[in-house]
């Protein structure tokens, strides 16, 4: 259910769960096409919605240790997007205002106010399309576009709003690329995943 894929080191480490409340990780070697499942303790998911938290994972003992990272507090009813980029931690509330969090020195190092969106944008889906040292491309994906979706003609949207995002990391400055949104057409759907 929704889960969380990370590649380290010829591997493929999947953590997921279901709507019973069970959680595991499936490790896939990739080299001899093995799985590997691990059981993930109830004490390492505890709900903790009184402050941000991070879980960290040590894959060779299978043990769980909570980082106490002190986030910027997440505005009510936002869904937190997170992207590692290298030491640093992109933190993604809304589309004109992103935060950079050190994950060594566990710091706020900046905010990144994104020039091109003006705060209405609503962002379902954000990934890393190319990271070094000096700037990030950052692919944000959004909820339709009104002038694009029009319910009176199909109950569904049909395109799917999307920005690219140059993430200055010298700077701390963004802007999105192109004018305006572009949009990718994928013919009806109720909800998308990236």
């Amino acid at each position: 259910r929704r889960p969380l894929v990370v590649p380290c080191k010829g591997k493929l480490y999947i953590f997921g769960g279901d709507n019973l409340g069970e959680h595991w990780v499936d490790i896939y070697t990739i080299r001899s096409g093995l799985w590997e499942r691990r059981e993930v303790p109830g004490s390492a998911l505890l709900s903790r919605f009184s402050h941000q938290w991070l879980m960290w994972y040590d894959v060779n003992v299978n043990s769980w240790e909570e980082v106490d990272c002190k986030f910027p507090r997440a505005p009510e009813y936002h869904s937190r997007k997170l992207i590692r980029l290298g030491c640093n931690l992109l933190i993604v509330d809304s589309a004109s205002v992103w935060y950079i969090y050190d994950l060594v020195r566990k710091k706020l190092l900046a905010n990144v106010a994104v020039g091109g969106f003006d705060g209405s944008e609503i962002i379902t889906d954000i990934f890393c399309c190319h990271h070094a040292n000096e700037e990030s491309l950052i692919y944000v994906f959004m909820e339709p576009d009104e002038t694009v979706f029009k319910p009176e003609k199909s109950p569904h949207p049909q395109h799917v709003s999307y920005a690219i995002v140059k993430l200055k990391l010298q700077t701390f400055s963004a802007k999105v690329e192109y004018e305006g949104h572009r949009h990718l057409k994928v013919g009806p759907y109720i909800k998308h995943y990236m």
